[in-house]
């Protein structure tokens, strides 16, 4: 039997018809709508069966059946061409994802090589948004120099960063220039960035200087599928600016994150009824330059809380999956969910990211651990390390004896979330829709 490893190399395997397969002792079964969903937590792998003959055969194996023993049972129940079926769909998926004892394991936490750097190069803001966590607007009298930004993006490369994220308050709205110096610094180190903006001040000159400095992507924020519901939040005018910025930017070659935030009481409802139509809308329009994104919580801002979003947040999931594109929506899932990768953590302590003073912080929202003025980067990296660690999935009393605890990697560090069964079976529905994209299936059917 043939299939591919996670690198797309073709590998190769033949099953014995008198083999027993170990299969880990530590499987679940977690039932669906219309699938059974096999997880072993020791080796961070699942297992989708969406037929009865699947199943069986599967369980069969689980109980150390062999591979003739495990046929000739489901034959007897499904018959023979249907038992030929099920072998092939479970050994492949087998084969395809090591679902066998002793596989390895990717640990994303230890140690965490810290990949992505944060930089909130400013407080200040050209906009007053109601769900501004940051209460982003006036600069702050200490943000550092260019300089020093500079430094922290070369001392990054240097630790063996990846990734930078220029955040605010509003970056273009401290200094174009700065913007794009700081992404030529970082892809002359082979960094790629991601700037976070508001969009209002992107026009065809600033898109002409973010390629030419070589920007990866961009995260543009939209919190409503109309212009009325949208600049109630946002500000009035916003929503045509920010559609203006989004056709100066798709098919310039910067990949456009378009991140919706739906607010209880005034825009949920817009995105409960028009949702969908307008981001097939945007899709029409914009193509595959553009991924929509739906945020699942908020936290603290000017006129929100995160405390009033909570009982929403299943309502905003089942609006990422409505609106967000399935290939798309699976496809990140397929990098986040790879079988044989543990996520530890919701990624508490792993992100590090600069405030614009030079404090550090391990999340947004929490308190800082220090300052790049006071002490070297990698001497603050070794300080989150230790935070992720006391932070990891089990060393949450109720996630300890969970099965999917390395799937999700737990609740939210800073404003913690009960797991509910409707959570739950949210992760489940992206692992099927993963595992559809993954063989090439239909991720709706």
């Amino acid at each position: 039997m043939e299939n591919l490893n996670n690198q797309n190399e073709l590998i190769e395997r033949t099953f014995g018809p008198n083999e027993q397969i170990m299969i880990p002792s530590d499987v679940a079964f977690f039932e669906t709508s219309d699938s059974l969903v096999a997880v072993s937590p020791s080796i961070a792998r699942w297992l989708v069966l969406t037929h009865g003959s699947s199943i069986l055969f599967f369980r069969l194996l689980c109980q150390r059946k062999t591979i003739n023993e495990a046929i000739s049972h489901v034959k007897m129940q499904f018959g023979a061409s249907e038992a030929e079926r099920a072998m092939n769909e479970v050994l492949g998926e087998i084969l395809d994802k090591e679902f066998e004892m002793g596989a390895s394991v990717q640990p994303d936490l230890t140690p965490s090589p810290y990949a992505i750097l944060s930089l909130n190069i400013t407080n200040a803001c050209n906009l007053c948004c109601i769900t501004c966590y940051r209460f982003s607007g006036k600069p702050d009298d200490d943000e550092l120099p260019e300089a020093d930004w500079i430094s922290i993006v070369r001392e990054h490369a240097s630790l063996g960063g990846k990734v930078i994220k220029i955040c605010g308050g509003e970056p273009l709205y401290r200094s174009k220039d700065l913007v794009y110096n700081i992404i030529r610094t970082a892809k002359d180190n082979d960094i790629r960035v991601l700037l976070l903006s508001n969009g209002c001040l992107i026009d065809k000159e600033v898109v002409k200087e973010l390629v030419d400095a070589g920007l990866d992507r961009i995260q543009i924020s939209l919190d409503g599928p109309d212009r009325d519901t949208n600049d109630r939040i946002r500000g009035r005018g916003v929503y045509e600016k920010v559609m203006q910025a989004l056709r100066h930017l798709c098919g310039s070659g910067i990949h456009v994150y378009l991140a919706m935030l739906p607010i209880p009481e005034i825009s949920l409802e817009a995105f409960k009824k028009r949702g969908v139509e307008f981001a097939d809308s945007l899709r029409h329009q914009f193509g595959s330059d553009l991924t929509i994104s739906i945020s699942q919580g908020i936290l603290d801002g000017r006129e929100v809380s995160h405390e009033h979003s909570l009982p929403h947040v299943n309502t905003c999931r089942k609006l990422q999956d409505d609106m967000g594109d399935s290939k798309t929506t699976a496809g990140l899932d397929l990098w986040q969910w790879e079988p044989g990768r543990m996520n530890l953590s919701c990624g508490y302590g792993r992100t590090f990211a600069v405030e614009p003073n030079g404090s550090v912080r391990a999340c947004a929202g929490s308190d800082s651990i220090g300052n790049i003025k006071e002490a070297k980067l990698s001497e603050l990296r070794c300080k989150l390390e230790s935070i992720a660690i006391n932070y990891m999935v089990d060393m949450i009393e109720e996630c300890q004896g969970c099965s999917l605890r390395y799937v999700c990697g737990g609740p939210c560090r800073v404003r913690p979330e009960v797991c509910t069964d409707d959570k739950k079976q949210h992760i489940l529905g992206r692992l099927i829709r993963s595992n559809a994209l993954r063989y090439d299936l239909n991720p709706n059917g």
